[in-house]
């Protein structure tokens, strides 16, 4: 229990109090009864911090002292009672905070403070009721909001952002947006800026939108193979549509020390897995694909084609930066229509999606997330798809009595690697 006790040094009181194994001591109270009154919320809230729940009533009464006597939180903060505060913010502020907040200690990347910036942007430009995107906007009206203090935005705004985001944006879209900005208020929440998290009653989602799988034939990437510019473009296709890489990010860090030509396999490195600060010491998480014949094929052309003798890395025009991906979605959207096909619509996922679906056919799973880079129930919902040659397949033998899917020699389905 808090004990008052008077100092005899000086007409005042103060509270003496165990906490967390330790003895200690408030100082400067005038009376009796305000150094009481104080003491007996110490108690209470000693008891909310042991529980990990502190009561609306001691948060309301933290609240009135850190504004109306803020050398007694001070106090309170110095013997660990409460956490430091700051004065709340603006949303430019916050949004600038949470852009840059780290993970687990690290800088985030720069694809996440990328998204994390697009869903601030998304925020401030339909409070300030201006066009979303990249379209023309008026400055003094962002400028603005972002001025405005952090709890301006209120339950009621969060919901109305919440309706027109459904009704305009895809729910993997418009899940994604929420999720970050649930995030960026939990942190003002954190810094004290805020009671509550106006997002916090609405939920992201995860959903996956099937309609945008596509299964790239082998029939379509001959096509494509034909109407590639160079070798260079047909090794860039090869590996995404026979290697299942993640491009733009793992053709930047590919190289030739690292093909075993005697194994039959290359080494992956793998961006998406590794942190930026390991990024920068060059310590990649890994994986080992197979050099597939079509791979192989592209390789050796490549090789011959372009000097590499001198160059390690395979694609030494590529750092796996967003410009990269937006170059390369650009050439082999020009690609597609010279081989005269409709562009499909994730253009570099679909090729890894195809890749998934096709091993899937053939070899055990654990094996196919081996290659692959993923684990099994990302594979199955982000990936893998059911073809119509499964369900000819299917129709056309007895699943009871044999395999629809028998595997070759060479430990694959004929029917896909070909390479025709």
């Amino acid at each position: 229990m808090a004990t008052v006790v008077k100092n005899r040094d000086s007409n005042t009181w103060y509270i003496q109090f165990q906490f967390r194994g330790k003895r200690r001591k408030l100082y400067g109270f005038p009376s009796k009864k305000s150094a009481s009154q104080v003491g007996e919320r110490i108690e209470t809230l000693k008891d909310a911090l042991m529980l990990g729940s502190i009561s609306r009533e001691i948060k309301f009464w933290l609240d009135d002292v850190w504004k109306n006597n803020p050398e007694l939180y001070r106090r309170l903060v110095d013997v660990g009672l409460t956490d430091e505060r700051e004065e709340c913010g603006t949303i430019g502020e916050l949004a600038d905070r949470f852009v840059n907040y780290p993970i687990a200690g690290r800088l985030p990347k720069k694809r996440t403070m990328r998204n994390r910036r697009v869903a601030t942007n998304l925020l401030i430009h339909f409070l300030g009721n201006q066009p979303m995107g990249n379209l023309k906007t008026d400055a003094r009206v962002i400028q603005k909001i972002t001025s405005m203090r952090a709890d301006w935005v209120t339950k009621e705004k969060a919901n109305e952002l919440y309706a027109f985001m459904q009704r305009t944006y895809q729910p993997t879209t418009w899940g994604r947006r929420i999720k970050h900005l649930k995030t960026m208020f939990e942190l003002a929440v954190q810094f004290h800026w805020l009671e509550v998290n106006p997002f916090c009653h609405l939920r992201g989602t995860s959903a996956v939108n099937d309609k945008r799988k596509f299964f790239v034939t082998p029939e379509m990437a001959k096509k494509v193979l034909q109407a590639c510019p160079d070798s260079r473009w047909r090794l860039i296709f090869t590996l995404g549509r026979w290697g299942g890489l993640r491009i733009p990010s793992e053709l930047a860090f590919l190289r030739w020390s690292e093909i075993d030509w005697t194994a039959k396999k290359m080494l992956i490195n793998i961006p998406k897995k590794t942190s930026r600060v390991e990024q920068e010491r060059g310590n990649f998480a890994t994986r080992w694909i197979p050099l597939f014949p079509e791979i192989d094929l592209a390789l050796r052309e490549y090789r011959e084609e372009y000097d590499c003798e001198d160059e390690d890395f395979i694609f030494p025009d590529l750092d796996g930066t967003d410009s990269d991906g937006i170059l390369l979605r650009k050439d082999l959207t020009g690609i597609l229509r010279r081989a005269g096909l409709t562009p499909w619509p994730k253009l570099f996922m679909n090729l890894r999606s195809t890749r998934d679906t096709e091993l899937q056919n053939s070899l055990p799973l654990y094996v196919v997330c081996s290659i692959l880079g993923h684990d099994p129930q990302i594979s199955l919902k982000h990936y893998t798809q059911i073809t119509d040659e499964t369900f000819l397949r299917l129709s056309s033998s007895d699943p009871a009595a044999s395999n629809p899917f028998p595997l070759t020699n060479s430990g694959h389905h004929s029917g896909h690697f070909s390479g025709q």
